[in-house]
């Protein structure tokens, strides 16, 4: 059978080719299975990256027992590298202790007399370099060290002129040059009261031990 159109042409429908939406359906193919490529990647990658965080943490728990260790290490040795100062502040210098026990005697006015000397350490605070393990520098930083000092105490009666003037030693022990080149006089302390019924000043003089004054 013939079959013929009697439509006129602007009526007829339009025959579309499949090809563009080949092509349309064929990018969409591509680009989803892209997507699903890169999701899969990056998924793997994430695995991976939790699988290395994992190992470094479990490397870090096996090295946490050797940090305190060596924490600690750090700590025993800043606390003798201070106690090595002390004595070699101490020792360094070679200090003659006779001789300095002769020279407080020889210095002591006739209305003072001693209670005790003794060799003591006191703590002190000052600026000193330190390393920052952090930051990889050295920065000046208020630290505590512990030095050591001679302690002095005693008693001074009334002189001639009724006075009981304690600084007397201070400014003997000052102004003498062998023992003020060793010993720096801290502030001092004194007070009123008896002994044996008799009205005295007792005193407290603390001497830094200082390295050996050198030079001209």
């Amino acid at each position: 059978m013939i079959r013929v159109n009697l439509l006129p042409p602007h009526l007829r429908p339009i025959r579309r080719s499949p090809i563009p939406y080949l092509i349309g359906g064929g990018i969409l193919l591509i680009t989803l299975v892209g997507i699903v490529s890169v999701y899969i990647s990056n998924q793997a990658a994430i695995s991976r990256k939790k699988a290395e965080l994992e190992q470094h943490k479990k490397q870090l728990a096996e090295l946490e027992p050797i940090r305190k260790e060596s924490d600690e290490l750090e700590a025993l040795k800043a606390r003798l590298a201070d106690k090595i100062n002390t004595i070699a502040e101490i020792t360094g210098d070679r200090i003659i202790w006779s001789r300095q026990l002769y020279n407080l005697a020889r210095l002591a006015p006739k209305n003072f007399w001693y209670k005790s000397i003794s060799l003591e350490e006191k703590q002190y605070r000052e600026q000193q370099p330190v390393y920052d393990k952090q930051t990889k520098q050295t920065k000046m930083q208020t630290v505590t060290v512990t030095k050591p000092i001679l302690k002095v105490e005693g008693y001074v009666t009334e002189a001639e002129d009724g006075t009981k003037d304690a600084s007397l030693l201070m400014r003997a022990t000052e102004a003498d040059e062998e023992f003020s080149s060793m010993f720096q006089l801290e502030p001092p302390s004194f007070k009123d009261t008896e002994f044996e019924g008799v009205p005295v000043k007792s005193f407290t003089l603390e001497y830094l031990i200082q390295p050996r004054k050198t030079g001209p």
